[in-house]
């Protein structure tokens, strides 16, 4: 089998079994497939693919996570921004995570009280995002997962509107079910890791600041930004201010494009904020300094 076969062979595993590293029986499982390959190759996708995450699964399970099953783990997330096809005064932003987790059910609220929305954000790590239309004019969400049942492909988590109990039972029993609605997104019944994918487009104007922040404990690999495609994006400064330690920024001020890079755990709240202004502003508010 040639290496273009093989190195076809190991991506499939890296979605759909051997980043199950949780257990070490889904490690043994991939190296049993991997055999077939011969012996010598099995051994070189041992030193440079298999080995790192077994490493790996010592990392995560000694960090002292106290519910690995329910925690997001290697979380990517990627903001980018795009302008609006006919106001000039608004843009799109769209949040983008793909992560991996045990038996994760997405739940949002949508709600347009702001207050309420940054109580359930910060007080139910259950609910995976809050989506205001008054604070964004428009916003849509897109859910899916890679089943592993078919062949990894990636499909879309079918929505079920939740009722006051069923808000009560999975969010918790102080809940408020008064202005705000709630929807879950049921995963693939499958005990091992499944790979999700969540897609977040909100329509903003653009005096308005962004930002992401974790919506619970979760292990983040990288944050990638992309604001290349702001309007008018040459005329503004870009401050980008992580908040999750000690990671730092990297990237360009002239492209618009930085990374922050992990990995590491980050906790409900922490994250990473993008805040502009226009240059000559700026300079302006500099000549006035003292």
């Amino acid at each position: 089998m040639d290496d273009e076969v093989v190195s076809i062979l190991v991506g499939k595993k890296e979605r759909a079994l051997a980043r199950r590293y949780v257990t070490a029986e889904a490690i043994r499982e991939t190296l049993m497939e991997l055999k077939a390959i011969g012996e010598r190759r099995v051994n070189q996708i041992l030193a440079t693919e298999i080995a790192p995450k077994i490493l790996r699964a010592i990392e995560l399970q000694g960090a002292g996570s106290p519910n690995l099953k329910s925690e997001w783990l290697d979380c990517e997330v990627s903001l980018s921004a795009r302008p609006h096809p006919s106001h000039a005064e608004r843009y799109y932003l769209r949040v983008e995570l793909e992560f991996y987790c045990c038996s994760c059910d997405i739940v949002l609220g949508v709600t347009d009280n702001e207050g309420i929305a940054d109580m359930l954000c910060a007080k139910y790590p259950t609910i995976t995002e809050v989506l205001v239309p008054s604070r964004g004019m428009t916003s849509r969400a897109h859910i899916q997962c890679y089943d592993p049942t078919d062949n990894a492909r990636l499909t879309d988590l079918v929505p079920i509107a939740l009722s006051d109990t069923d808000v009560l039972k999975i969010i918790g029993p102080s809940a408020p079910t008064s202005g705000v609605r709630y929807t879950k997104f049921e995963s693939p019944d499958y005990t091992g890791n499944l790979q999700y994918r969540l897609v977040f487009d909100h329509e903003l104007s653009i005096t308005t600041h962004c930002f992401w922040s974790a919506p619970r404990r979760l292990h983040l690999r990288s944050v990638e930004l992309d604001f290349a495609g702001f309007p008018n994006a040459d005329r503004y400064e870009f401050d980008i201010i992580p908040r999750m330690g000690v990671l730092s920024v990297f990237g360009s001020h002239a492209l618009k494009r930085w990374s922050i890079i992990g990995p590491c755990w980050i906790e409900s709240g922490q994250g990473v904020y993008v805040n502009w202004s226009k240059i000559g502003d700026r300079i302006e508010s500099a000549d006035n300094v003292d």
